[in-house]
């Protein structure tokens, strides 16, 4: 049974005006019981998807033990690691009240639920990091490292509209009265349901969608541009020219990164570097003269160093290595 005293802990806290002393309280009766614990998740999960929490600049838990635990009614997602963020228009939730960090795995939990109206759902990751998220709408989103997807508001409602900055693996939930959209910084692709990956950081020169099942179409508002890919097709937007262009691929190529798989094909050298740097959060600069030097390599994650990847490119006597701490050179 929660008293009114802790009662009024909690929705001081959640209305953003605890003190440090109520925020060191409100940790301490967290840590008494499950009880405790389930009540403040009941009420978290109240305010923020009615949309009138605020932001709370301190975070109320420590991450370390992660008390966020497995529980019926909640969506589970795994990976190397995790950060997710909810976002209104002039504020931005704690992400330590929505992330759990366990050695050796993580596991994220969020109800699958619609987007408040005014709100854009913005879910984030980090170098080293990529999650699995499964949308309002059944559609289901592996992001990969140093990426962004944003939901417009009232997704799942009257509209299944995304937006994604990096790299993101889809499987679209069918919806024949609503199209699945997604844009990125130059193409629109617009989907029924269907099966694709998608890639567009910004150190990349070229955009490029990846279809493997279904059908999508592509709209390049600059150009004026349009194309259809079916499955085994990708679309490749060059940056310089803003020229799309179609070819055949493996399909089997698309998504090996969400199976913890690291794949060169003929890869410039700084492009391979900059992969690296995103995946394992180092820092590797590339000598112009061996830049656009090609390389091809497979190579699993969970047992594989940057270092084992930077000896391996080594090994082929095109280029040098020479590494300083977490720093290294390719020349």
């Amino acid at each position: 049974m929660i008293d009114n005293v802790n009662e009024l802990l909690v929705q001081t806290f959640l209305s953003g005006h605890a003190t440090s002393a109520e925020k060191q309280a409100l940790r301490e009766w967290l840590a008494l019981s499950e009880e405790n614990r389930a009540y403040f998740r009941e009420q978290w999960t109240v305010w923020h998807l009615s949309g009138v929490a605020v932001q709370s600049d301190q975070p109320v838990f420590d991450t370390d033990h992660a008390w966020l635990e497995r529980h019926q009614g909640m969506e589970v997602s795994e990976g190397r690691g995790w950060h997710i963020m909810w976002h209104k228009v002039a504020w931005r939730i704690a992400a330590v009240l929505l992330f759990l960090i366990v050695p050796a795995s993580a596991f994220l939990l969020g109800r699958k639920v619609g987007v408040p109206d005014s709100s854009v759902h913005s879910i984030e990751t980090y170098s080293g990091t990529h999650s699995k998220i499964v949308l309002s709408d059944n559609t289901v989103v592996w992001l990969n490292s140093n990426s962004r997807l944003e939901c417009k508001p009232n997704f799942g409602k009257n509209n299944r509209t995304v937006h994604i900055y990096g790299e993101g693996y889809f499987e679209v939930a069918r919806n024949e009265h609503l199209p699945f959209i997604v844009e990125t910084s130059q193409v629109s692709l617009r989907v029924l349901g269907t099966k694709f990956n998608i890639r567009d950081y910004d150190y990349d020169d070229f955009e490029r969608v990846d279809l493997t099942q279904g059908e999508v179409s592509l709209y390049n508002a600059s150009y004026e541009q349009e194309m259809t890919l079916r499955p085994n097709e990708r679309m490749i937007y060059d940056k310089k020219t803003g020229i799309m262009r179609k070819e055949r691929f493996n399909v089997t190529e698309a998504n090996l990164w969400v199976s913890e798989q690291i794949f060169f094909n003929e890869k410039p050298l700084s492009m391979i570097a900059s992969d690296l740097n995103r995946i394992f959060d180092v820092k590797i600069t590339v000598a112009p003269a061996v830049a656009n030097k090609k390389f091809y390599g497979l190579y699993n994650m969970e047992n594989t160093t940057v270092d084992e990847i930077l000896n391996s490119i080594a090994a082929t006597g095109q280029v040098r290595l020479a590494k300083r701490g977490n720093e290294y050179k390719l020349y």
